[in-house]
């Protein structure tokens, strides 16, 4: 059973957590979805043998015919194995040394074509009780919307996961190569009107938004911008004996300008008199830290021995005089710019744990404000309570993970930062 709901209702879990900030806990998940997967090809064998020694033959056709056809191929699988790394450098790949170790023994090969397995009965019924389970045509267009989002999202996750290989293997041709799918695969990852027509009104949005839902997010535009700015940058600085390095100085220019919007747009959207921060700002802060100052972090020390400091030395008593290059002048900027970004990130987050804790001991009849339709009209004084306090230590703990990734973030590019 626990295998089966692993497989089919994973989709609750991943991404989601992720965008809450429970990092670790998605990388865990796509770690159990790929052992359940193991397990379940060697049983098949097993169990397919057994079939044979007691004669029960299309028994055991239709076991290997199962695994070959639902099992392998799975959407949940291929998208744990392509998560999975791509996370990593979120929790624990730091360092471009250990990203290196991790990537040479952890290698990925995908299925041609991917099967949906989900379970897509429980969300709808979950979200909106009046209508309840959808079915008939209504579910077989959720569905085929479904599966048309989740294989583009499985493709640009999968690209994310060759970018940060490019990055470590210090491929500048094959990081150009995989940006150009990249991009080309934003660019199509918004559902068409024609698409979206048929199930606009059984399967919206909840940003409104003709996209894919896991890519779905106000700042989605401008967050994708700012990685791609640091990959252009890291594609061009990687390239020995730069002549003429306007290009990279142009692109990691740009790279501080996206970083420094970014800062303009998360923070002009606190508001201070909401105490629980809304779902879609933690959101955008995750997805900030998973798209582009995770993969900027190995970016950056890729591309650091490629931009180097040049001593002017007058003398053999005086001392050595640095001399930086416009390119090298460009490359700390942008690295001030992130370090600046999670510094600030951190000081609002930490001031925002310490009011969610003085709300906490307050034993006032207050509610923070939840999403339509899934509390109770009517909740008893104990009932709201309890739920306050369900909320608030969620966020707070929810808070503690991301300032500890934040943490983590801020020393790799300081030290980029630092005119030492």
């Amino acid at each position: 059973v626990k295998q089966i709901q692993l497989e089919s209702l994973g989709y609750l879990l991943f991404p989601w957590c992720a965008r809450s900030g429970f990092f670790k806990e998605a990388k865990l998940h796509c770690t159990n979805i790929q052992t359940i997967h193991r397990s379940a090809r060697s049983d098949a064998g097993e169990f397919a043998f057994a079939a044979l020694e007691n004669s029960n033959y299309n028994t055991a056709v239709d076991l290997l015919v199962f695994q070959a056809s639902r099992m392998d191929p799975s959407f949940q699988l291929a998208l744990a194995r392509v998560a999975e790394p791509v996370l990593a450098l979120v929790t624990e790949l730091h360092t471009l040394n250990s990203a290196k170790t991790y990537f040479s023994s952890n290698s990925v090969v995908l299925p041609n074509t991917v099967v949906v397995n989900c379970d897509l009965h429980v969300w709808p019924a979950w979200r909106d009780k009046q209508r309840g389970r959808l079915d008939g045509e209504d579910h077989k267009i959720v569905e085929n919307r479904f599966a048309v989002c989740a294989k583009r999202y499985l493709n640009i996750v999968s690209l994310q996961r060759e970018l940060a290989l490019a990055l470590v293997e210090l491929s500048s041709d094959k990081l150009g190569l995989v940006l150009q799918s990249l991009e080309k695969a934003l660019e199509n990852a918004h559902i068409s009107n024609e698409e979206d027509d048929a199930v606009r009104a059984s399967c919206s949005n909840q940003y409104n938004e003709n996209c894919i839902p896991w890519l779905a997010h106000p700042w989605c535009r401008q967050l994708w911008q700012a990685a791609i700015y640091g990959y252009r940058f890291a594609m061009q600085a990687m390239i020995k004996n730069l002549s003429d390095p306007v290009d990279a100085i142009a692109s990691v220019a740009a790279l501080r300008l996206a970083l420094l919007d970014l800062g303009d747009l998360i923070f002009s959207e606190r508001k201070p008199s909401i105490i629980v921060l809304s779902r879609i700002w933690i959101a955008g802060v995750c997805d900030l830290l998973l798209n582009v100052l995770a993969p900027l972090g190995l970016v950056f020390q890729a591309c650091a021995p490629s931009i180097n400091t040049k001593k002017k030395q007058h003398n053999k008593k005086s001392k050595a005089q640095v001399v930086r290059t416009p390119l090298e002048t460009a490359f700390r900027a942008a690295a001030a710019q992130a370090a600046q970004l999670l510094y600030d990130l951190r000081a609002f987050l930490r001031a925002r744990t310490s009011l969610l804790d003085d709300h906490l001991k307050d034993t006032t009849d207050w509610l923070p404000p939840a999403p339509l339709g899934l509390l109770p009209p009517d909740l008893a004084a104990t009932q709201r309570a309890a739920l306050r306090t369900t909320l608030i230590e969620g966020q707070i703990l929810s808070i503690d993970r991301i300032l500890d990734i934040i943490g983590a973030k801020h020393v790799v590019f300081s030290e980029f930062a630092s005119t030492r």
